[in-house]
């Protein structure tokens, strides 16, 4: 017997033996579908996907636009291989902000870049606070969105500020910004 069940749009199908085998997969197929629906995605779920999968990134780099020849750019993402494209879809609608794109030959990644939006993520760990030590890259995060918020990432010591928060978060500093604090170091000897 050749039965099909409809997921998420998608038709799938399958062969099965007997009526009880039929019964089951399409038990099965509702119960996915159920907790594939982005209204049933729970808080706390959010919150621990993001404990495994989760990024809270400060970028800075050259730029001759600013002042200081740095800009500031802070983002929240999750990436996945492209088969996760629903889940994504899910959290980026929980969230109501942000993006998703193409990373890469085989993955896709959910983005929040705007400090306006990210006030939308910060206010939701707030509430269902990470477990793991990705926490602690989460405050020093928010530490940093309040520096951009008040306009200090413009100057020196705000940029300084800055550099020192993301130096440690995550995997520390890159070999530019490595550069950016020797200069600052030679800035306070000379």
């Amino acid at each position: 017997m050749i039965q099909s069940v409809k997921l998420l749009g998608s038709v799938y199908y399958s062969t099965s033996s007997s009526n009880s085998e039929s019964n089951d997969l399409q038990s099965n197929m509702n119960h996915l579908n159920n907790h594939l629906n982005p209204a049933s995605i729970e808080p706390w779920f959010i919150t621990e996907f993001t404990d495994g999968e989760g990024c809270f990134i400060i970028s800075i780099s050259r730029s001759n636009k600013y002042s200081s020849g740095w800009t500031v750019k802070p983002s929240f993402k999750i990436t996945l291989h492209q088969k996760d494209l629903v889940l994504l879809q899910q959290i980026k609608s929980f969230f109501g902000v942000g993006s998703i794109h193409k990373q890469g030959l085989l993955s896709i990644q959910y983005c929040v870049t705007s400090v306006e939006y990210l006030a939308v993520v910060i206010n939701h760990f707030e509430k269902y606070p990470l477990k793991t030590k990705k926490w602690a890259d989460y405050l020093l995060f928010k530490k940093a969105i309040r520096l951009i918020q008040q306009k200090k990432h413009l100057t020196k010591q705000g940029l300084r500020k800055i550099v020192a928060i993301r130096a440690s978060m995550n995997l520390g500093l890159s070999e530019k910004l490595l550069f950016l604090r020797l200069l600052q170091f030679l800035d306070r000897v000379f």
